[in-house]
């Protein structure tokens, strides 16, 4: 603990951070203070969940609740590995303990890019606690954001092979948010690429975005031959919308809210996927009959 401490408040003297921030952050790295939310990940034809997103969250009530400035202050103080290590273990032991592992669905654990060109980068470390804990590495997969800049691409990419390599599925997250979510794709060979909320948002009332939508979708399926995710996901129409454009699977509010547990979808818009559905084979079905 002495130790830990020692090495943020060192840290901090580079970053500006105040010496309270600072110790408050080593104490949720310290005693493992990341709680684990699970966010459901939809096949969009069934309605039928795939499996789960691991979101970390800090202390509830604490500045560390909201990720974007917990993740901001462990880059700040060069805890990022750290903070992002400390998040997996968090994710593979919470779902082992709600038995996902019973389930066959996947489970999306989020991986900052920058931390896997760190020098102290365990490459082993993942691999094992998926091994202690019971899971199957057929099921989990490694979600790659890029909230700070990759400063070593190759040395990003040569760890991205190695997860590859030992069985990993890889996802890239927030393609459409801008150039990291491309650059990201244009040097890896990714299993599945989720697309950003931004894009996805009154999906319904654009044209310009479903072209673009549809666009990414096409490359995703014959240039990487990935499944595409659409993110943020609200109402029925952005669901409709988004499933014409060919998406295989989706996350938003629409199909639950992030939870401590493994929440089903809520029945009535599981109902109203089938419906959906239902009325869309009725469609097709009719239509060959005219052709």
């Amino acid at each position: 603990m002495a130790a830990e401490n020692t090495t943020v408040l060192e840290s901090n003297q580079r970053s500006g951070i105040r010496d309270e921030l600072a110790k408050e952050f080593a104490s949720v790295l310290s005693n493992k203070l990341i709680f684990t939310r699970f966010h459901p990940i939809v096949c969009l034809m069934t309605g039928d969940i795939i499996g789960y997103e691991a979101l970390s969250r800090g202390p509830e009530a604490s500045i560390f609740e909201n990720p974007a400035y917990l993740f901001e202050i462990a880059e700040r103080l060069v805890l990022l590995e750290d903070l992002d290590m400390l998040c997996r273990e968090k994710a593979i032991f919470h779902a082992s303990k709600l038995a996902l592992n019973t389930k066959s669905m996947k489970l999306f654990i989020n991986i900052d890019a920058a931390s896997l060109t760190y020098v102290k980068h365990d490459k082993g470390r993942t691999l094992a606690l998926i091994e202690d804990y019971g899971l199957e590495i057929d099921n989990i997969v490694l979600e790659i954001t890029e909230r700070a800049y990759i400063k070593d691409a190759k040395m990003f990419c040569d760890a991205l092979a190695h997860y590859q390599s030992q069985g990993f599925s890889i996802a890239i997250d927030d393609l459409g948010s801008g150039s990291a979510g491309l650059r990201l794709i244009s040097e890896t060979n990714p299993h599945i690429v989720k697309i950003d909320k931004y894009l996805i948002e009154n999906i319904d009332k654009s044209f310009k975005k479903q072209a673009i939508l549809k666009m990414i979708v096409e490359m995703c399926h014959k240039v990487f031959n990935a499944k595409v995710v659409a993110e943020g996901i609200e109402t029925m129409g952005e669901y409709e919308t988004v499933k014409k454009s060919g998406i295989d699977w989706g996350q938003g509010y629409l199909f639950g809210r992030p939870s401590p547990l493994l929440q089903p979808i809520p029945r009535d818009i599981k109902n109203k996927i089938a419906i959906y559905y239902h009325r869309e084979e009725m469609f097709h079905g009719f239509m060959t009959l005219l052709s």
